[in-house]
Parts: structure tokens; sequence; C-alpha cells
């Protein structure tokens, strides 16, 4: 019997759910049954789900209604619909099930072992199911459609009827709240008055205690008042009495002085001149003198070793601003009326010369005037101002002569440029002693002369020398002011060579990511060129020297050639080899450092099939103490070969050119095959948690276990060629290691898959490595966002220091 036999015509709504739940989880299960199932079956699926939501929902809404009312929700005519349609997904789902079950009888889960590819049906049969499925699909569409337009509208109508229930009260409410508005004013009103009343009370209250304090207050101050007038009456009596006693004092005073100019008319002299009168005194108590306080900042005393290095600096500068000489000049011609015949030229000099400890000011006028073809005259003027310091050549002219003196490194003048101490320097030039000319004979720190021109006001100095040696210099001391200065205050040119290469050779040698952001936004060239230039190029030295790999990042992301030749004629590929051998068994060596560097360099188009140039190779393996085989001197070795090489010695055979000249004899070879296969490593690394590689003596570890995995004994015994396979492997090549540390591709001419690449870019789009790289394209995946910043960040300190300039142009860093 057919599962919609017992529903009968009209379909409850439980029953439907029910049945859109099995045909729902019929047709996941023959999904999952199929490899590569036809859509149609997967969109019927979803759509069952979608439909089984859709009844819950109006289930949902049956249980808040009455019955006469959720029949409203769903007609019986939309489910007899919905009933036909889920009858016919059912049988389209029951034939695909037959079809199934026939084709693999023994399949009863959904395993992906067991599952049926549906490229192994009948075409037939799977053209006449798939329209079928297409048929219930377009059922379900409509049904899925009159639910949705169902639901809206009454969505839509239960809104209206809201709005309307509110608008029905809403007159009513707008009435009852005229009328509780009314009573609150009468309220209001009743209470205002009230408080109204209260608070002039108390306004009454408080003007009268103010009456009452005041009365009391003037009563008190017209007895003080009367008091005082008490007591300058008293006062004034005593002043009249005083008054009337010097009156009488004086009267007696004069006829004193009369009777004694009439007595000093007599010749007589008397032994003694009595005073004719007493003089009476009256002892005034003298009130102390208050003591005149200085201010608060004034009775400060300060002492300490800071405040008499502060008065003592204060006192050289004034020293050293003093005048210590002025001269003037003069000599001229005056102005009386010259004879008509008189044609003597007249000619007027006047100087003035001051001189202070380290500077010159000179003023010269010359005046002349002559007469030319009788009497019409000719007069000029001609004014020179001339400034000059004590200690440079006189910079203000266009010739000048410097006297360079080369000194020891320990002499008195850069030690004390080293320890800041200006005071000993400006005394040792200014006793000759020494002279900021002097240069450093193992630095060569001119950097030293800089500061301490700056140091005293020479701002604007420009060295006499290569025009680099200050950025170099303050690359190596790391200090970001003097680099800025160099750039922006001296113009000096970042692109200039010196003695030792450019600036961005010696950032990128001391691994400063951030001057070099600085000086590659100043004009600093990342491209090398190698008919001009006589050094290594800065992705070359990098690589090469210091194993600046942060630095060689960085030049990778800015877009330097890992492909250009330095002037040794090596590329940035063989550096880094030549590098890693020369460090191999010396000092440790971070294995995921080297690694992201290598994989990055063969990202970017380095070849790692290059044959190494055979002039180079055998120094190189010499300085390591590798041996010279014979295939060295034809240009035969590349990357594989060095990497390998450095777990043996072949030292102990002779070299072939001892054989005579031309190739060796195939007994040399022989002989050189049969140690090679029979040589064992002298050094084993070993790994550690934070990926670095420290080397072990295997004198020291004969006895070691031999159940390693083989990626541990490879790693131990040829840990480059290790770091090379991982690197090809990261980069897109398919290799791999054996025993013995060879390397072996896929692809018979070791090409790159480039299927293999994480990123692809559009047909249309620029193929350049940076754009093609996937390190370059999300540096933060591989842990390289923090040297982005950084370079980032030197750009935008010089935009800032620009900035900075351009506001305050006379202000100097």
């Amino acid at each position: 019997m057919e599962p919609f036999e017992v529903i009968g015509a009209t379909a409850a709504l439980a029953q439907l759910i029910q049945l859109c739940i099995k045909s729902g989880n019929q047709a996941h299960r023959l999904v999952q049954s199929y490899i590569k199932a036809p859509k149609e079956l997967a969109q019927l699926s979803k759509k069952l789900d979608h439909l089984r939501l859709l009844l819950q929902h109006i289930q949902d809404l049956y249980k808040d209604l009455a019955d006469a009312q959720a029949e409203y929700l769903l007609p019986d005519a939309h489910k007899d619909l919905i009933y036909g349609c889920l009858q016919v997904n059912v049988v389209a789902l029951e034939n695909l099930q037959a079809l199934q079950n026939a084709q693999n009888p023994t399949t009863n889960s959904s395993n992906v072992k067991n599952s049926l590819r549906w490229a192994a049906v009948d075409k037939r049969k799977s053209h006449a199911i798939i329209e079928e499925l297409k048929g219930s699909e377009t059922s379900l569409d409509v049904i899925l459609s009159l639910l949705s337009v169902r639901i809206a509208s009454l969505n839509r109508a239960s809104i209206v009827a809201l709005r309307l229930s509110q608008e029905s009260f809403y007159s009513q409410m707008a009435n009852s709240v005229e009328e509780i508005k009314l009573c609150f004013r009468a309220q209001t009103g009743l209470i205002s008055s009230e408080e109204t009343s209260a608070s002039t009370r108390h306004v009454i209250e408080k003007f009268q205690d103010e009456q009452r304090a005041d009365s009391i207050e003037t009563k008190h101050w017209l007895s003080s008042i009367m008091q005082s007038q008490s007591q300058n009456q008293i006062i004034s009596n005593k002043c009249s009495q005083s008054h009337k006693e010097t009156l009488s004092e004086l009267s007696s005073l004069r006829r004193d002085i009369e009777s004694h100019r009439s007595k000093s008319k007599c010749i007589t002299p008397l032994p003694e001149m009595q005073t004719p009168h007493r003089k009476r005194t009256t002892k005034i108590p003298r009130q102390p003198l208050n003591p005149i306080c200085p201010p608060t900042r004034l009775r400060k005393h300060e002492t300490g070793p800071d405040f008499e290095r502060r008065m003592q600096e204060r006192k050289f500068e004034h020293d050293w601003k003093k005048m210590i000489t002025k001269h003037s000049y003069i000599s001229g011609f005056n102005d009386e009326v010259q004879p008509p015949r008189s044609f003597k030229p007249r000619l007027a000099v006047s100087m003035r010369l001051m001189a202070t400890k380290n500077s010159w000011k000179a003023h010269a006028a010359l005046r002349a005037r002559l007469y030319v073809l009788g009497q019409r005259l000719v007069f000029f003027e001609i004014k020179a101002r001339h400034f000059a310091r004590a200690w440079m050549s006189v910079p203000f002219l266009g010739c000048s002569m410097t006297i360079l003196h080369v000194r020891s490194s320990e002499d008195p003048i850069f030690l004390a440029c080293r320890d800041w101490d200006l005071s000993t320097v400006r005394y040792l030039i200014e006793t000759r002693q020494a002279s900021v000319h002097d240069i450093d004979h193992d630095k060569r720190a001119n950097l030293l002369q800089v500061n301490l021109l700056r140091s005293i006001g020479f701002s604007d100095w420009n060295p006499l020398g290569g025009s680099s040696d200050l950025l170099v210099g303050a690359i190596h001391a790391n200090d970001l002011e003097e680099l800025l200065f160099g750039l922006e205050i001296v113009k000096m040119d970042p692109t200039m060579q010196v003695t030792g290469g450019r600036a961005l050779d010696a950032a990128v040698s001391f691994n400063n990511v951030r001057f070099a952001g600085i000086l590659t936004a100043a004009g600093a060239p990342l491209r090398w060129n190698s008919s001009e230039d006589f050094y290594i190029c800065p992705l070359v030295r990098g690589l090469r020297e210091n194993s600046s790999y942060e630095m060689g990042h960085w030049l990778l992301f800015a877009g330097a050639d890992t492909r250009q030749f330095d002037f040794y004629s090596g590329t940035a590929w063989y550096s880094f080899w030549q590098g890693a051998a020369i460090r191999y068994g010396n000092v440790p060596i971070h294995f995921i450092q080297m690694e992201g560097i290598l994989s990055h360099l063969l990202l970017h188009g380095s070849n790692p099939h290059d044959i190494f140039i055979r002039s180079n190779v055998p120094s190189t393996f010499a300085s390591a103490n590798f041996g010279k085989p014979w295939y060295h001197w034809f240009g035969q070795i590349k990357a594989t070969e060095v990497a390998r090489l450095p777990a043996y010695k072949s030292s102990v055979l002779r070299e072939w050119t001892e054989y005579g000249h031309g190739f060796p004899s195939n007994d040399w070879k022989e002989a050189y095959e049969k140690n090679e296969a029979q040589r064992r490593p002298e050094f084993l690394a070993s790994w550690t948690s934070s990926g670095v590689i420290s080397w072990s003596d295997t004198g020291l570890d004969d006895e070691r276990e031999s159940d390693k995995s083989n990626f541990d004994n490879g790693l131990s015994r040829f840990p480059f060629v290790r770091l090379l396979v991982n690197a090809l492997q990261l980069a897109g090549y398919r290799a791999e290691m054996d025993d013995d540390g060879d390397v072996w591709y896929d692809d018979e001419d070791g090409d790159q898959y480039v299927d293999a690449r994480e990123f692809q870019p559009s047909e249309d789009a620029d193929d350049g490595f940076v754009a093609n790289c996937p390190i370059c394209q999300n540096p933060e995946k591989y842990g390289l966002g923090y040297v982005v910043t950084e370079g980032e960040r030197g750009k935008q300190i010089l935009r800032e220091y620009r900035e900075k300039r351009e506001n305050k142009k006379k202000e100097f860093f």
C-alpha cells in the first residue's frame, strides 16, 4: 500500500510534516549514496527541508488560535495541493532508490567505498529519473511560493487589524489624557500658591535676621570709633603740651645765643668753650627693621655637580662669544671743489674687523671717483662683507684649501669625541693640538666631526670628502637623527658610492630594515649596475656576509632582482649557498629562517639548477675546508652538490692537477668516487625545539641509536640537502631526498609545477615575481608581517621629518 492511502483526501497538517521529513531523509540518503550525484537531487533535498520548515511554522501558529481560526491559515485546497506534490516526489525518489538497488544490491549505507558513480548509471534510465526530479522540483517551487505568499498575507492582515484596533481607541485615550491634564493643572495651581506664601514668609524672616545682625554690627562699629576718638584726643593733648615745651626751649635758646654773641666780641680767648645751654635729648625707641626677604625662587641656592657644570657652561659660552678685538680703518677724500682741469682720481677705503674666539667679521667698502672725458665724473662703490668661522677655511669663497691630518684612533681628540667631552674637544682645537678635519686612521669617523660642529651651531656644514661617509657612519652607529640630518639638511646623495659600498649596503650588512626603508624612500636604488659599481649588490651582500634574512625578505618585497650578477659574477642563489657552506660546522644555524629565505628566492625566479661560476667555487670551498674535487674547476657544481658536500671531506685526495695538465685520468676518477662512497660525515646536526641546528662531532657519537626515522637521519647527516628539498617543495617543485643525500625530481627536467602554487593570478594580471609570489601577497601568513611594517615605518619617519622641516624651515633636527 502506498503511504498516501492512509491519509485520505484531505491530509492533516501533522501528517504532511511527517511525510515531508520522510521524503527529505530519503533524498538526503540518495545524495550520499551516489558519487557526483546530479544537482537536481541535491536541490530537491534542500527544497523539501524548506517546505518542512514552513509547515512547522504554520503548525506553531495553530496552537495559538482556535480551531475555526486555525483552518483559515491553511485551507483544504492548499493541503490537497501539497499532498499531490509530495506524492510526485515520493514516486520519483522510489524510482531512484530502485535503480540504485539494481546497480549495487549490497549497498545499505552511505559509505563512500560502496557508493556508486552517477556516470555508471544507464543514460536512458538516468535521463528519465532526472526529468522526474525536475518535475518534482517544479511542483515544490509552486508549493513554496504559495506558502510564502500565504504567510506574508496573513502577517500583513494581522498588521492592518492591529492598526484599526489602535485607531478605534486612540480618540478615547486622547480625551482621557486631556482630562488628566486639567486635573493636574488644578492641583499644580493650589500647590504653587501654597509654596509662594511659604517662600514669602521665609524671605521676610531672613530679612529680619539680617537687620538684627546689621544693627549689632553697627553698634560695635560706633563704639570702636568713639574709643579711637578718645585715644586720638589724648594723643593730641600730649602733642600740644610737647609743642609748648619746645617753644619755651627755643625762646631760652635765642637769649643764650644773643648773650654769646656779645661776649664773643671780646678778644680774650677762653680756655674752654663751655656750652652755654643744655641740650635736651629724648631717646626714641627704634623699631627693628623687618628684613627684606628675597623671592622664594632666589632663596633656594642650588648646589651640586649639575649646578656647577651648568654654571661653567654658561661662563664658557659667555667667554666664547665675547668680543676679543675690534679694529677700524678709514681713509677718504674731502669734498672740496676741484679745479676744472684736475683729472686726479679720488679713492676712499673703510674697513672694520671684529674677532671672537670662533669667528671673524670683516666689512670693507671701496669708493672711487674719477673724471672721464673732461668734466664727466664716474663714481662707483664696492662693498664687501665677510663672515668666517675660525674653524672653517673660508667657506663663502669659491676656492679653499683644507689639510687633513690622519691620526690614531686612540688620539685624545677622538677619545674626547667618543665620550662627548666637548670642553676638551674645544680646548684641543683652540690650542691647535687637533683639527676638526682630523681623520681616524682605523674608522675614518667623520661622523664625530658632524656631532661636534652641530653642537656649536654649524647645522649647515657640508663635508669635503665622500658625501656618503656620514650616512654610512650614521648606520654603523645606529643613529637615526644623523641619518635624517645627512639626507635632508646636508642633502647627501644616497646613491653615491664610497669606500666600502653605498649607504644601503651598510643597512643591509647590519640587517636594519627601518634604515633601508628610509634610504629607498630618499632615492637609493635596489637594482645594481655592474658597469658602474665595484661592490656587491645589496641582496647578494646580505645573503653572503651576515645572513641578513629579514633584510633579504624586505628587498624581495620591494622588487629586488634575484637573477642579477654582482661584481664577482655571482647571484643571490650562489651567495646564499656560499654563506651557508662557510657557516657549516662553525656556528649554529636557524633552519626555519634559512628555509624561508631559500623558498622566497625560488619563488622570485632563482634557478636551483644554476651552475656556479668556477672562478669563485674553489676559493669558497677552500675557506670552508671542504677540499677541491676535480669537477669544481670545470663549472659542474650546482646547489645540490654544494648542499651535500659539507657532510664529507675529500682533502685526503691529491688534486688532479698533480697528475699532469689536462683532464684527470680514469684511475683518479675511480679513486675519487671510491673515496666519496666510503667517507663519513665529520659533523652531525641536531635539531632543537626553536628551529636552530647545532653541530656535534661524529667521533663523540659513534654509539648513536639506529632506529631513528629517515627524516631524522637525513636531517642529521645532510641538513643542507634537507633544507634545499623543503624549500623546493614549498616553491612548487616535486623533489625528494634519498638516504645518500641525492635529490630526485618527479619531472625529468626538474621544472617547477605551477599548479602546486597557492596563489594563481588571472591571465590579464601582471606576471611579475612579486605579484605571483604567495609570500609577498600574504606576508602575515608566513610570519613576515613585521618586516613589511618596519620598512613602512622608516618611510613614514622620513615623510614626517620632511613635513616638520617644511613647517619650520629654519629649525633643524
